[in-house]
């Protein structure tokens, strides 16, 4: 794996971590392919020989955590995403309510929608329509199939809007921290 740049702590620190897990899973398995006892190694006590009797239950079983361990490496990758945005935002809203309150003209009707608003935003379905227009198309495009790829982990399959996209851990956190500072650039 090359060398990437990911400026946010957070976000670069939660991937390190998740790419540990794939990369040390990776290599714990292929030795699973010429020792299929090798797994037993790997497991709780309790499943020591329920997967290892059969090279094929061996191999299915190790597919599984695989496939299980990159998508909570997505889940991980998100929640950190969108902790550190929903931060960046009650900041910014939290700012923009105190100038809203201090600038408040007798007629500034759309005072009450405008608190709502700022106050209201808790998903990040929200923070996406916020920064609609603000993030270029293809970044905002890519996180919104990262958004939903994990909606997929978490919820099921269902309502899913968009086809099942598989970015690389790498690939997801490159594009959460470009989101990140391209709303920190704004």
């Amino acid at each position: 794996m090359a060398t990437i740049t990911i400026l946010n702590e957070d976000i670069r620190n939660t991937f390190y971590y998740v790419a540990t897990i794939e990369i040390t899973l990776r290599k714990e398995f292929a030795h699973v392919e010429g020792n299929k006892k090798h797994l037993d190694k790997l497991v709780p006590d309790y499943l020591a020989g329920k997967y290892s009797n059969k090279l094929g239950h061996a191999l299915a079983f190790t597919d599984s955590i695989s496939k299980t361990a990159y998508n909570a490496g997505i889940v991980l990758l998100v929640g950190t995403f969108e902790r550190i945005v929903l931060a960046k935002y009650k900041t910014s809203s939290g700012n923009a309510k105190s100038i809203l309150r201090d600038h408040k003209g007798d007629k500034f009707d759309y005072y009450a929608s405008r608190e709502r608003f700022l106050t209201n935003i808790e998903k990040l379905s929200e923070i996406i329509e916020l920064i609609t227009g603000v993030v270029d198309a293809t970044l905002l495009k890519k996180l919104s199939e990262i958004k939903e790829r994990r909606n997929e982990i978490a919820h099921g399959n269902v309502n899913s809007m968009v086809a099942s996209v598989d970015y690389t851990l790498e690939e997801i956190a490159k594009v959460l921290d470009d989101v990140i500072r391209a709303i920190e650039d704004r």
